[in-house]
């Protein structure tokens, strides 16, 4: 059977952030793995296609996702919740990686199930670290299931 592994799975619909996003990512890490989706429920979608789970093992698992609050169809806490409370799913990494700073959306993120919430910054080198330290702790550092 042929894996559906991938490193890391990207939410995100601004598709200038999107770019920058993965430019940034394949320029630290260039053999990494990386789906993007635009909105929840392609997010979802991916994940659960096939009725229960795509992903059948937890070596098909992203080792990472980067989810942005403010997306369409079904926004950004909604997937967390949704994967968090699945009981295959519930163990994949999630940061949150968004523009609000806002206390009511860092809280609801972890409650949630959120493993860490970065505010994205403005300026690009700022940016671009801040990707490059999420990536270092949770592909280099991070004990994962299939590494």
């Amino acid at each position: 059977m042929k894996s559906n592994a991938i490193d890391i799975l990207i939410l995100e619909d601004d598709s200038n952030d999107l770019e920058l996003t993965m430019r940034s990512l394949k320029k630290k890490y260039p053999a990494v793995s990386i789906v993007a989706t635009t909105d929840g429920v392609e997010t979802l979608d991916y994940l659960f296609s096939e009725g229960v789970s795509r992903i059948q093992q937890p070596s098909d698992f992203p080792r990472l996702m980067l989810v942005d609050l403010k997306v369409p169809k079904v926004n950004g806490m909604e997937v967390i919740k949704t994967i968090k409370s699945h009981a295959v799913l519930s163990i994949i990494p999630i940061v949150v990686f968004s523009s609000s700073n806002q206390e009511e959306d860092i809280v609801l993120a972890y409650r949630n199930g959120a493993n860490a919430y970065v505010v994205k910054p403005v300026q690009f080198e700022k940016y671009q670290e801040a990707l490059h330290h999420i990536a270092d702790f949770w592909l280099d550092q991070n004990r994962f299931l299939r590494r």
